[in-house]
């Protein structure tokens, strides 16, 4: 992986982040009624499908570099 390929994954990586916090921190600051909606478990589960989709990602890429890695390797011995 290039360097500004690394560097693009990270910074996406921030910036859904903190744009999940942003979206996160407005609506518990706005939201009126709060004790009437579990934010337990939505503080919980929103954040944890997100980084489970982030990995899920992030192997796929992996998985994908490498077959492209061993093809290159297969077509240039033959």
């Amino acid at each position: 992986m290039t360097s500004g390929a690394n560097k693009q994954a990270i910074i996406l990586t921030v910036s859904s982040v903190v744009l999940l916090a942003a979206s996160i921190a407005v609506v518990v600051l706005e939201m009126r009624g709060a004790e009437e909606f579990p934010w337990g478990i939505h503080l919980v589960t929103i954040p944890a499908v997100f980084l489970v989709g982030l990995i899920a990602g992030w192997v796929m890429r992996e998985r994908q570099a490498a077959e492209e890695k061993a093809r290159a390797e297969l077509e240039k011995e033959a």
